[in-house]
């Protein structure tokens, strides 16, 4: 059976791959787990090393002395160089690892946000637009328009008070539907790059 440790993790590019070389396949497996289990999980040190479900080792085998042949933390009088400085590598490395995630997933967010403004623009100058659609419905349409037009988009002193022809409402969905448009080839382009 595989061994989940074993299997490098997505961060572990160029730079951190460098630092475990200096560390054997069990001094690794030991290394992901104690980061994964207590640098960014549940448990702390004493619960981490007494568990029998993980990759652990012994707490004699963990604070053993690098003067005596520790493998892993030591003590402060004597630590293992390697091994610390490769939790401190892992973990700058699942930081920067995190930090990317998380960016992606709000880059994300905003796109499905700007492609829904879109449709949902269109869906309201269609509303607008419509002589089947009843008044208070167009009416409430256009408000919402208004209410959310910038500088840009509408002249707020200037509003008339009575509602627009239907050859307004035209005018108004075929300038939506551009904008959408441009929205929308933005949107991709940007997701594409």
């Amino acid at each position: 059976m595989l061994n989940p440790y074993s299997v490098p993790h997505d961060c572990e590019k160029q730079e951190l791959a460098a630092r475990l070389q200096y560390l054997s396949a069990k001094q690794q497996k030991v290394l992901r787990s104690y980061i994964k289990h207590v640098h960014f999980g549940d448990m702390n040190l004493t619960q981490w090393l007494q568990a029998k479900n993980v990759q652990s080792v012994s707490t004699a085998s963990w604070r053993k002395p690098a003067i005596k042949g520790g493998n892993y933390w030591g003590t402060e009088e004597s630590p293992n160089v390697d091994f610390r400085a490769a939790v401190d590598a892992y973990v700058a490395a699942m930081n920067r690892f995190h930090t990317d995630q998380e960016e992606k997933a709000i880059s994300q967010a905003n796109r499905i946000i700007r492609l829904a403004s879109v449709r949902s623009a269109t869906y309201i100058a269609d509303l607008i637009g419509n002589k089947e659609a009843q008044d208070k419905d167009r009416l409430n349409a256009a408000k919402t328009v208004l209410d959310r037009a910038s500088v840009e988009t509408a002249e707020k002193s200037n509003v008339a008070v009575n509602m627009p022809s239907s050859d307004t409402f035209a005018d108004m969905r075929r300038q939506a539907a551009k904008k959408a448009k441009e929205i929308e080839e933005e949107a991709l382009n940007e997701w594409e790059s």
